[in-house]
């Protein structure tokens, strides 16, 4: 596909030839990061050229490339065949006997001088002839031997060239060879200026970028640049969209423009196609070609709808290779994509409609451009076709905007009334099928009927709209288009035609597709009151889209479409349906139609009047959601109606405060929730982004109210500071989530200017009623991290409020540096650490000093430590572990410390329990009194309070013999669950030994619940028995672990279950001694996945691969040697193993010695279970298995049978991308059998050869039907 070989270099005139070797030099240096600039060719390939038709320049400081040796090389490039001979040479390079002036420079430079013969294609032999006679040519000037000589052939050249996707299309147009549909750089737009001419930059925000955080326009300038940055990484995905007629092609052809902007990429890289023409290999078909080759191009496919995207950018996330996407649509309603950077196209300034009219149409008058300016709204394509059907001494300025939509409708042909119609009818769908004349769900017919005229007629009309760029084709799919003309046509057929016979054309005819397309166009015509009677009849209680609750899938994407129309009476309608059928039922029923429903609503809450009606609707639909359901929520949609900017909102600030007092003032508290949220998001103030489609019909929108100066952003901020000190100040029982939400904004509401004062007072107002950690923690990261870049006053002022929320006694600092730790960089920072960032060990070290001095001094202060006890029981981390272990080595008396903290156990709630500060003390006092510490874990292990705790107190200090002996009782007394054993994974235990550990995993392992937790400790325990540098665990421990393993439910795994059980087997199922178990277990986990009918086997495999290492031939007697006759199971068991083949595990003499026990039912099911086939189409076909495979082939008796067994191999159960291509790689495996010496193998090979060349023929087939039906508008 994308390999030339010489025939084609030789169809080249001189001139591409001579323009392929510079490109191809070009890309050379490009592919380099060396400059281009360095690349001179030009003029005519006849007139005198001293030799040079190509050099290549580079500074001394570069390293040459492959094609290009020396840093100073010379191409010399002819086409013509005869003169290549030695004499020809001598007399091309040496005129005269004289050599040319260029070899003394090249010389002088140690550079290169390549001959470059298109017509030629030469042997090794002819190939030597050629460079001697080149060195003969020259031999005698000085320095000779410093010239590289070479000499590139048409074979060569086509190698070069099939390095570069772009380059060889560019080959293949040129000599009229094109792959079908698939086009170089050039003119794609059709632009009436050439592809050269300049591309005229609007300064104007017209490109909207997703990536970015916030949602404000950007010059075009600045979006190139973007774009181009993106591309240039390989993987990268782009997509760009916008209306039809806004420039987008035209933008895509100017990322490779080097007059405009920097960095722009090269064209040599281009593989460009337009979705709406025939091509020939598919867009997904092709990427998986380019990816797999591993050949650096950048694909463009215009025109593409959103499934054809997704699935292009599901292949390039599954390739590997260096292939960028970039993708074009006119289509903005879908603009969001994973793994896709998207940017849109706005309407472009008024300036450049003007400039772009008055460069291709130099005779039209001031007065008209204009005129033709406003009528495009900004639409490129609709101002340049007015100014199409403007002709010299014409005047358009005074003709209305209907007379300019008939001129652009008419253009120079005569009026047909039938072709009108034709198009006001195919306009009142978005798109249509153009080809299918009859049958069901033809589209066409119904169409017609609605023109007055016959199927054939309106193909016929459509045509000609066609040929006139009214109507574009994507595959069979037609569409109107530019948009605007389209709405045009439309509001004028339903003005034309009786609004019950497009009912019934609609409803009752047509399908269930073109309703819905219908529908969509119908929300283009909130102005048309045509439109606005159908849709309210819709919406009607007893009409088709009345009962929202009731809507099938189809009909709420109808709802959709229409609630532009009628929007007052759609909000009625969800309304009525949440109020008769309940919140519960209605909105938590779907949640992917839920989240529908909350961005529908958030787009009817666009305007104040309409705002809390839609808003609390929205709310009602959050509130069924559980706090932390993050699938298709509705959070964000909520949480953006009280946002700063990206709103899609116009209620004041007035108006969206009150809607948050209603809900703080809820009785339910999931509505409180939902208020102390909405009050977060009007604080935000940075990192503002949205996924919601601001888009609504035909209706002017935008991303809701802004601020549009300083102050008026400072003024939000100080309204919602002050409701939120308000709220703080009432004691509310979410008043303290508020401090918490208020102090996580405060660094970035500390940058809004204006607003300094006004947060500073707020801030003193909080942290006077009492401490406030969090704020002071704020402070410190604002000083810590932003001041280099902060006003000298502001810094002073923070500086001040930071002192005065420091922590000032021991109450305080416990709360901000014990329980307040948090998982950042952040948490570290106090007045002391800020300042250095860099040291964090230190900053870590001096913060563990200041947790043992709090410590010791609570020790010794009753009254706050016992006001603390309650928060430090219920506490855990790192920091109450070290104020504990503090507390033990100050306390006076162990004893009187530990009946306070044991008070404080005992009235603290079960449920808000923690041992950490308890372990910390007792790990302490352990090294001051160890013997008080066992007499504390004996008691409590049948105590009423700690017996329940134990083990986690018992592994807070070594546990040595008594401590087993405790643990033992504590297993006995069961007042202690099995879930309160896990920390025997890693505290303390690895001092025991494997016999010690064995009976009490043992027995936890019998524990209800016990076996997760016996399992998990001995997974850890691998890691002490690999530092010793054993391979196995001792023969008791390893007796116990296996029993557990056997024991396990295999249905139900987690998801890291297969590494931790893999552990287990490699270190408990060593010797003979486990081979039964062995066969049990590999029994056990094929039996599961067989009786649940589904494809577990791969959650194993890591776990088969160590049993086939340990255990092989138990293995083997297991996973081979009891099976099903069931065909479908052994593609099933193959196929469901995704890593390495554990049978690949066994040694290879192992393997044939089993088989040779039974080979007449070994050999074929061991060869089934290999495979031949690799899986994938790598180009580079791996090893796999199948060297092991065709060795067992060899050996096997009964090379029929082996065969015959794996034919149900043949095809994959499963694959992406092409499985033609999958199939076309099967058979190069495939090939190795063609030439077996055994006749039987040959034959068979032969036959699955043609079968499977059969299957890929028909595969191909229906891949390029399914390609047509991805090309569609909608």
């Amino acid at each position: 596909m994308f390999e030339l070989d010489s025939r084609h270099i030789q169809a080249l005139t001189d001139d591409d030839l001579r323009t392929l070797v510079g490109r191809l030099c070009e890309r050379e240096l490009s592919h380099a990061d060396l400059p281009i600039s360095a690349v001179t060719y030009g003029g005519d390939p006849r007139a005198p050229d001293g030799g040079v038709d190509v050099r290549v320049a580079l500074p001394k400081s570069a390293m040459a490339p492959d094609w290009v040796p020396r840093l100073c090389t010379v191409f010399q490039v002819k086409q013509e065949k005869a003169g290549r001979r030695a004499a020809g040479i001598a007399a091309e390079m040496s005129p005269g006997g004289i050599p040319r002036p260029i070899f003394t420079a090249l010389a002088a430079e140690a550079g290169a001088y390549i001959l470059v013969s298109g017509k030629e294609n030469l042997s090794d032999t002819a190939l030597e002839a050629r460079r001697k006679a080149m060195r003969q040519a020259i031999g005698n000037i000085a320095e000779a031997g410093r010239v590289v000589l070479d000499f590139y052939d048409g074979h060569r050249i086509a190698r070069w060239t099939s390095q570069h996707p772009g380059l060889v299309l560019w080959v293949r147009d040129r000599i009229g060879e094109p792959l079908n549909g698939w086009r170089p750089f050039g003119d794609w737009s059709a632009a009436p200026q050439p592809v050269d001419s300049e591309y005229l930059l609007d300064d104007g925000g017209r490109l909207f970028d997703s990536s970015a955080l916030g949602r404000e326009g950007i010059p075009i300038a600045e979006g190139l640049e973007r774009m181009r940055a993106a591309l240039s990484q390989p993987g990268a995905a782009v997509r760009l969209v916008g209306l039809s007629g806004m420039g987008k092609t035209r933008l895509v052809q100017a990322l490779f423009d080097d007059r405009v902007g920097n960095a722009a990429l090269d064209p040599a890289l281009v593989v460009y196609a337009d979705v709406g023409t025939e091509l020939d290999p598919s867009p997904q078909r092709l990427l998986t070609r380019l990816a797999r080759d591993g050949r650096r191009a950048v694909m463009i496919v215009d025109n593409c709808p959103p499934t054809l995207h997704i699935a292009l950018t599901h292949e390039l996330d599954a390739a590997s290779g260096a292939l960028s996407l970039i993708t074009v649509e006119y289509d903005v309603g879908d603009d969001e994509h994973e793994n896709t950077t998207v940017f849109r196209l706005e309407p472009a300034s008024d300036s450049i409609i003007e400039r772009l009219v008055a460069r291709s149409h130099r005779h039209i008058a001031e007065l008209d451009r204009r005129r033709i300016v406003d009528l495009s709204e900004g639409n490129a394509r609709l101002a340049l076709a007015l100014a199409e059907t403007v002709r010299r001494g014409d005047s358009v300025a005074r003709l209305s905007r209907s007379d300019l939509f008939n001129r652009l409708f008419h253009q120079r042909h005569d009026k047909d009334q039938a072709v009108l119609r034709a198009a006001e009818a195919c306009a009142l769908v978005y798109s249509f099928d153009g080809e299918t004349m009859e049958g069901d769900g033809a589209e066409l017919p119904v169409l017609a009927e609605l023109a007055g005229q016959t199927t054939a007629e309106l193909h016929r009309h459509v045509a000609e709209l066609m040929r006139r760029q009214l109507v574009q084709k994507r595959d069979r799919w037609r569409a109107v288009l530019p948009q605007a003309l389209a709405i045009h046509l439309a509001r004028t057929a339903l003005e034309n035609l009786p609004v019950a016979m497009v009912r019934k054309a609609m409803e009752q005819e047509a399908s269930a597709r073109l309703g819905r397309s219908f529908s969509r166009r119908i929300g283009f015509l909130h102005d048309s009151d045509a439109a606005q009677t159908l849709v309210a009849a819709w919406l009607k209680p007893d009409g088709r889209l009345g009962d929202v609750a009731q809507l099938p899938r189809n009909e709420w994407a109808i709802f959709e479409n229409v609630a532009p129309v009628q929007p007052d009476l759609a909000l009625g309608a969800i309304q009525t349906a949440a109020d008769r059928k309940g919140d519960a039922a209605f909105f938590a029923a779907d949640r992917y139609h839920r989240s529908e429903l909350v961005g529908l609503l958030h787009t009817l809450a666009y305007g104040s009047a309409r705002f809390d009606q839609a808003a609390w609707l929205m709310i009602r639909a959050l509130a069924t959601e559980a706090p932390d359901n993050n699938h298709y929520s509705g959070r964000e949609h909520v949480e953006a109606l009280f946002s700063l900017v990206l709103s899609g909102t116009h209620a004041s600030q007035a108006q969206r405060l009150a809607m948050i007092d209603r809900l703080l003032t809820h009785p339910e508290p999931r509505f409180n929730e939902i208020g102390v949220t909405a009050l977060g998001a009007m604080l935000n103030a940075g990192h503002f982004s949205s996924s919601h489609r601001f888009n609504f019909g035909a209706h002017a929108r935008d991303y809701g109210w802004q601020p549009k100066s300083l102050e008026e952003q400072a003024a939000w901020y100080r309204t919602a500071l002050a409701r939120a000190v308000t709220l703080d100040e009432s004691r509310a029982p979410y008043s303290e989530r508020i401090r918490a939400l208020l102090a996580g904004h405060l660094r970035l509401l500390w940058s809004v200017p204006l607003l300094t004062d006004d947060l500073a007072a707020a801030i003193r107002t909080i942290a006077g009623k009492e401490f406030w950690s969090e704020g002071w923690k704020a402070m410190c990261a604002t000083i810590a991290f932003d001041r280099e870049h902060m006003p000298a006053d502001s810094l002073t002022t923070l500086r001040g409020l930071e002192q005065h929320l420091r922590p000032a006694d021991l109450m305080q600092m416990t709360h901000a540096y014990v329980l307040s730790e948090g998982k950042g960089i952040d948490d570290l920072l106090d007045t002391e650490t800020m300042e250095d960032l860099d040291d964090l060990d230190g900053a870590s070290a001096r913060l563990n000093k200041k947790i043992q001095a709090l410590g010791h001094a609570l020790a010794i202060e009753d009254g706050t430590l016992d006001r603390l006890l309650p928060d430090l029981i219920a506490a855990n981390g790192g920091r109450v572990h070290a104020l504990g272990a503090s507390l033990g080595e100050a306390a006076s008396s162990l004893n009187a410390l530990w009946r306070r903290l044991a008070n404080a156990f005992a009235t603290t709630d079960d449920e808000h329990r923690d041992t950490t500060i308890l372990r910390g003390f007792l790990w302490a006092a352990s090294k001051r009194d160890g013997a008080w510490v066992e007499g504390v874990l004996d008691q409590a292990v049948s105590d009423p309070l700690f017996g329940p705790w134990f083990p986690w107190l018992q592994t807070a200090v070594p546990i040595g013999d008594a401590g087993v002996d405790r643990l033992h009782r504590s297993l006995a007394v069961s007042l202690a669950p099995a879930s309160a054993y896990w920390p025997l994974q890693y505290g303390h235990s690895e001092e025991l030994s494997d016999e010690t550990m064995a009976p009490l995993v043992e027995v936890i392992g019998d524990q209800p619940g016990g076996l997760a937790v016996a399992m998990n400790i001995l997974s850890y325990r691998v890691y002490r028995v690999r530092s010793e540098g054993k391979s196995a665990f001792t023969p008791a421990l390893a007796s116990v672990g296996r029993s557990l393993v056997l024991s396990q439910d295999f249905a139900k795994h987690s998801a890291n279950a297969d590494y931790k059980l893999s552990k287990i087997v490699k270190y408990c199922f060593a010797g003979k001694d486990a081979a039964d178990a062995a066969y049990r277990l590999g029994k056990a986990i094929i039996t599961t996945t067989e009786n649940h009918h589904c494809s577990l086997l791969h959650a194993f495999e890591q776990t088969l691969l160590t049993l086939a290492e340990r255990q092989p031939t138990a293995f083997l007697d297991a996973f081979v040697g009891e099976t099903p006759e069931d065909e479908d199971f052994w593609i099933w068991r193959r196929t469901s193993l995704r890593k390495r083949n554990p049978l690949l595990a066994v040694e290879r003499e192992v393997l044939f010695e089993w088989a040779d026990h039974a080979p007449g039912d070994r050999y074929p099911r061991t060869a089934c279970l290999l495979g031949l086939f690799p899986r994938g189409t790598a180009k580079e076909l791996p090893e796999g298995d199948y060297p092991l495979f065709l060795a067992l082939l060899d050996r096997a008796p009964d090379r029929a049978a082996v065969l015959a067994a794996f034919e149900a191999s043949l095809l994959p159960v499963s694959s992406s991308g092409s499985l033609a291509d999958v199939i076309e790689v099967r058979r190069q495996r495939l090939a190795l059998l063609l030439a077996h010496a055994d006749p039987t193998v040959r034959d068979w090979a032969t036959k699955t050869d043609r079968k499977l060349a059969e299957l890929a023929s028909q595969e191909r087939e229906w891949e390029r039907t399914s390609d047509r039906r991805a090309q569609s508008f909608e």
